[in-house]
């Protein structure tokens, strides 16, 4: 049984109530766990899942970090640690030709560059480059931004321009 506690809902209801949403999430598994009981679902309780806990989230955290941290090669098929890029850039420099780096559009958005150019530049030239590699990377995208409650909502949280939740107009950002 697994029960997807993070969320816009047990937030807004926080928010309503003045409670920590900590405190209401716990009480509505415990009411909901006591209903399966008393109707005869019989789970495996060793196996529940909470998206709240620590134990759960800590394993999404570091599969995001793996991620982050690591870069396709397409010479190998694998993924690889973005360290080796690192220094595959500093001794070689970049040719985007080369078999390892043919992932479509590298070659629009990193010009080649030599290992005494990538050498020279700063830190955050260089982590903008390796955004183009990474497996999981930061970009700019569109957004549902709804101001009256303070966050960004999922497509299926907007209805004909406003949040499912309360009605409140949503705006692109």
């Amino acid at each position: 049984m697994g029960y997807d506690a993070f969320g816009l809902p047990a937030e807004q209801y926080a928010i309503q109530t003045g409670q920590h949403p900590k405190i209401t999430t716990e009480q509505n598994i415990a009411r909901y766990r006591e209903q399966l009981d008393r109707i005869g679902f019989c789970f495996d309780w060793s196996r529940e899942i909470r998206t709240c806990e620590p134990e759960y989230y800590k394993w999404t955290q570091w599969v995001f970090i793996q991620l982050f941290n690591s870069w396709f090669n397409c010479a190998t098929k694998k993924a690889e640690s973005i360290d080796e890029l690192i220094s595959v850039f500093s001794t070689k420099g970049f040719n985007c030709s080369e078999p390892q780096y043919l992932t479509g559009d590298i070659e629009k958005a990193v010009p080649p560059f030599s290992s005494d150019e990538w050498n020279k530049k700063s830190e955050m030239e260089k982590s903008d480059i390796l955004l183009n590699f990474r497996l999981a990377y930061l970009s700019n995208a569109m957004v549902n931004w709804c101001p009256a409650l303070g966050t960004v909502l999922a497509n299926d949280e907007v209805k004909d321009g406003v949040s499912e939740r309360g009605g409140f107009p949503v705006e692109k950002k």
